[in-house]
Order: C-alpha cells, then structure tokens, then sequence
C-alpha cells in the first residue's frame, strides 16, 4: 500500500498539465503521435506531424512542429475547409473567437487591421478584403506556458488562411543559459 501512495504522488507532482489538446511542450514526434494512437497522420515531414480532424464543428488539419531537438515546440488548428462565399471565413473566425474569448474572459478584444481601408465600411466584403490582403483579423493570449494566436489572413497566393496557433513560452532564464554556452 505504502509503495502504491508512493507511485501515486511520484506521478502527481510529475504529471504536467497538457499545453496542447493532451500534448505537452517538449515531447517527441513519437510522444505526440501515440496520443493519437490509430490515426493516420495526413501528412509528416522530419519536424512536424498532420491530423484531420474538427474544431467546434470546423474541419481541420491539427499540425503539431519539432525544433531541432525534436522537441514539441507549437501546435495548433488550420481550418480546411473552402468557401466560395468569402464571408463564411469571417463567420468562422467570429464563431471560434467567441468560444475562445468566453475560455480566456480576460484576454484583449480581437483585432481588425487594415492595410487598405476600401472595404472597412461594407461588413459584406470583409471576406472579399481579407483574400486581398487589405483585412487581418488577429487574437492572442498568454497562459503560463503558451502563447496563443488565433488569426484569419491570407497567404502569399491570395489564398484566405484561418489559423488557431499555440506556441511554447520560451523562459528568459533558459534563453540566458543558452547564451553562455
């Protein structure tokens, strides 16, 4: 019995809480993936693993990226679906930001950047302003070991990008110990 509470509070003063859906900063490609036991990867490279999967009723592909160590350092949701009503991206991004603002209350109000404002005053070709590069919606925030971000942009080929990024918090003092090596 003795051995058994041992092993019991071993584990709890251990056990990290997970930083990502059930993964934890710093594991391997092969930690990560055997949280996703069964699952094909819908794409792998030698840093970063690939899953289909959904969201708060979204598709999409949950990536998860390596540093050089092969350590777990960022994870996070794209959204995969197409639309060719530009909008329903715009709807989407507002569903998700909600959900997130309603978990983190005290995080800052989601941001609209314009880089052209020609569609500011029209909502109805907001979408139309982000695939053009003109609109960025952006959010983040910060827990003790994340910082999350979760953005609706475009990519270089004008091709709209609805992102949900979560990122290691590297500690000032591990930077600093890295740097006298």
């Amino acid at each position: 019995k003795v051995a058994s509470l041992v092993a019991l509070s071993l584990f709890a003063v251990t056990a990290q809480p997970a930083d990502f859906r059930d993964a934890v900063w710093g594991m391997t490609m092969a930690e990560v993936k055997n949280l996703h036991q069964g699952e094909i990867p819908a794409n792998q490279r030698q840093a970063m693993v690939n899953y289909e999967g959904k969201l708060a009723g979204l598709d999409v592909l949950i990536f998860y990226r390596f540093d050089e160590l092969g350590e777990l350092f960022q994870a996070g949701y794209q959204a995969s679906a197409e639309h060719s009503d530009r909008n329903k991206y715009v709807n989407e991004y507002n569903h998700l930001n909600k959900l997130l603002r309603k978990r983190y209350p005290e995080s800052e109000t989601p941001m609209q950047l314009w880089n052209n404002r020609l569609f500011e005053n029209k909502p109805d070709n907001w979408g139309r302003a982000v695939a053009s590069g003109h609109l960025v919606y952006q959010w983040s925030y910060e827990t003790g070991s994340s910082r999350i971000t979760h953005e609706l942009g475009n990519d270089k080929r004008r091709r709209i990008t609805h992102v949900l990024t979560y990122e290691a918090i590297v500690d000032a003092a591990d930077t600093d110990i890295l740097d006298e090596l």
